[in-house]
């Protein structure tokens, strides 16, 4: 945080502005009125690298336990949605399994197991929603959410974003 309120989140210092997980409120009550500087960073060229709480930070709305919330970040025009509570029941966490395949930047890894933390998944907008396309790079194997995006990436003005529900660290 003091790194963004005090101006030094530039292309000059950071090649890439990682965002953990945690809690996602957390970042929005704690960078209240510096979503701008990180979305100049990312547009400028930076990136941005989400991992759980740092990918729901990233979306214009989340849907958490069935309720909708708006967050200003707003460099992702999808939704996050979560948790999946048939993977585990929040707050606990369990080994889920995605499909790492076909994507022309992240690889193809097959079914790999990562750590399901109360994530959820990511829906997809057009590309005209999101002013360019999204590529989903991961997808859950099982569960409800079977299917349905775990990582994503696109670009965002000069930058380029990547987003993921789960913790691949």
């Amino acid at each position: 945080f003091d790194e963004i309120k005090s101006g030094r989140l530039t292309l000059q210092n950071f090649k890439v502005a990682v965002f953990p997980g945690g809690y996602a409120y957390g970042y929005k009550t704690g960078l209240a009125g510096y979503e701008s500087t990180i979305r100049n960073y990312v547009s400028n060229g930076g990136r941005y690298y989400g991992v759980c709480a740092g990918s729901f930070y990233a979306p214009s709305t989340i849907v958490w336990d069935n309720k909708s919330y708006a967050y200003p970040l707003q460099l992702y025009k999808g939704t996050d949605v979560g948790p999946i509570n048939d993977i585990i029941a929040w707050p606990g966490y369990a080994p889920a399994t995605v499909n790492y395949s076909g994507d022309a930047v992240i690889g193809n890894f097959g079914s790999v197991p990562v750590m399901y933390y109360g994530g959820g998944y990511h829906t997809i907008p057009t590309d005209a929603q999101q002013g360019s396309h999204v590529f989903t790079c991961g997808t859950f194997a099982g569960s409800s959410a079977a299917g349905k995006a775990n990582l994503v990436r696109f670009t965002f003005g000069n930058g380029k974003v990547a987003l993921s529900t789960s913790h691949l660290e």
